[in-house]
């Protein structure tokens, strides 16, 4: 196998959502498979009957659970050996071991250092059994100790990063501290720095309230907590705020800064799908996985159709690539 070509896994995600569609759709270009060797943690029945009834067609598979891993092919890890019915669209509780499993032996794989990097296709929140892991970050983050995940989301000079990720909003103001804010802006910093090569980021922190408190007309929180905060911060990091959300984005002032810090999942989020649906990429920064995935769900409105597109997993795919060889030079 060619030295520059790096191995990079997938977990299957949702088994009767658009993943393993988008998935194939990606590599029935054989161009692509010039950029990488790609390792789909599935079974080898499941991905033919899949592709049979979605694409109508057959992929080329090379099973590796007792063989080597070839390029210019997808290759497949048998998770699982049962053989499942495949129903689109539908959430099925009893399938959720099986992405788990996925998920499970692609982290394994990356730990012994036989992939390079993750990409985790759609998955339903539901198949986490811990009330408290409600995504793949937080998912991975409990497989890595002593390390916190930071969600970025990212379309070419675009970055927007969350303070707090899937948490009901009633309880979005009682997380935020100066202690979370610094933690996170500090990842975003090192991240941008390690896996974007930038220099010297220029980091925006958005306000919690609307009109960042319109000082402390509409709420405290910017005058205790976010305003002091980035004083102390930018002694050490190039970081500027609180900002409007709402102008913030629909002004364009985004695009003067190399990262933005939105405080709740939904503040950053709305604004970034506007701008870049199924063209993003969810990037997790601060655990040592280098892990990325689409910017949408499972997709159950069209799964099974052949109609879901793979474009956001193409830049999932391109980023992973452009930050392994960011962080070995």
């Amino acid at each position: 196998m060619q030295k520059n070509k790096l191995i990079i896994g997938f977990s299957v995600g949702d088994l009767n959502g658009v993943g393993v569609e988008i998935f194939l759709k990606l590599f029935a270009s054989k161009n692509i498979f010039k950029k990488c060797v790609p390792v789909i943690y599935a079974n080898e029945h499941y991905l033919i009957n899949y592709a049979k009834k979605t694409l109508n067609q057959v992929p080329n598979l090379n099973i590796i659970n007792n063989s080597e891993i070839k390029e210019n092919t997808i290759n497949v890890f048998n998770v699982w050996n049962e053989k499942i019915n495949i129903k689109f669209g539908v959430f099925e509780k009893e399938k959720s071991n099986m992405s788990l499993m996925s998920l499970d032996c692609a982290v394994k794989d990356y730990k012994q250092k036989k992939i390079k990097g993750l990409i985790t296709l759609p998955i339903n929140k539901n198949v986490f059994v811990n009330k408290k892991i409600v995504g793949h970050t937080e998912y991975l983050s409990s497989l890595f100790k002593n390390h916190s995940p930071l969600m970025m989301m990212c379309k070419d000079k675009l970055k927007v990063s969350i303070a707090t990720t899937h948490i009901p909003v009633k309880d979005i103001v009682k997380k935020i501290s100066k202690k979370i804010i610094k933690e996170k802006i500090e990842i975003l910093n090192k991240s941008l720095i390690k896996d974007f090569k930038i220099k010297k980021p220029k980091i925006a922190i958005l306000g919690l309230n609307p009109h960042a408190g319109d000082n402390g007309k509409i709420g405290l929180e910017e005058k205790q907590i976010i305003i002091p905060l980035i004083k102390t911060l930018q002694k050490k990091i190039f970081c500027f705020g609180p900002f409007p959300a709402d102008s913030f984005f629909g002004n364009l002032k985004y695009k003067e800064f190399d990262g933005v810090l939105s405080l709740y999942h939904d503040q950053g989020l709305v604004a970034f799908k506007t701008l870049c649906f199924q063209k993003g990429v969810n990037f997790t920064a601060g655990i040592p996985i280098i892990r990325a995935s689409p910017d949408h769900g499972c997709g159950y409105d069209i799964a099974g159709k052949g109609i879901a597109k793979e474009t956001s997993l193409r830049e999932s795919l391109l980023l992973i690539l452009q930050v392994i060889k960011n962080r070995n030079e």
